[in-house]
């Protein structure tokens, strides 16, 4: 039974040996493996960040690229509202001119007209005072001025004729042989 003390003891001396070595080791072993915890939980933590940096800078370049993209639109709207407006400015201003040419080339002819009328006035003799009636005659195809003399004067002579051309001149042109159908002559 010796032996058998001995190698319970060597047993017990064994296991004394192994607690007193193995709680260390124990401990080590559980010291690193929550070192290596931690660091997992850093790693992880330090990903979220990442991730969450990531995030909010994609976020902000959307963000960026939304408000770029309605400015865009905001100046394009604008711009094509300016082109609009200056058309019709533009249009305005044309209308105007216009207008401005017609009433400018109706006073030109009121104007021709008074002339026309006070040469045609000059042209008739005087006649003690009394004035005569002015006539107008629109030319028909075929008619000279020798006609209308004698149609409105009773004679086609050169003197008769002439009164109607020098009443007439603006109209007819330096040709009194030449006048056309349609135009409309002052009979003095």
């Amino acid at each position: 039974m010796p032996e058998k003390k001995k190698k319970e003891e060597k047993k017990g001396l064994l296991d004394k040996l192994e607690e007193a070595v193995f709680p260390k080791e124990k401990r080590r072993e559980e010291a690193e493996e929550k070192e290596k915890q931690a660091m997992e939980q850093a790693r992880q933590a330090q990903m979220r960040e990442e991730e969450s940096r990531v995030r909010a800078a994609e976020e902000a370049r959307k963000k960026a690229e939304t408000e770029a993209r309605v400015q865009a639109a905001e100046d394009q709207r604008r711009k094509a509202m300016e082109e609009q407006s200056q058309k019709a400015m533009a249009e305005q201003r044309q209308k105007e001119m216009e207008e401005q040419r017609n009433r400018a080339e109706e006073q030109r002819r009121r104007q021709d007209e008074v002339d026309r009328m006070a040469r045609a006035q000059q042209a008739i003799p005087a006649t003690g005072g009394a004035a005569k009636e002015v006539r107008k005659h629109k030319v028909k195809a075929g008619e000279t001025l020798s006609h209308l003399a004698l149609k409105y004067y009773g004679s086609a002579a050169r003197d008769e004729y002439m009164k109607i051309y020098e009443a007439n001149k603006e109209i007819i042109g330096d040709n009194p042989n030449l006048i056309r159908e349609g135009q409309e002559l002052v009979i003095p």
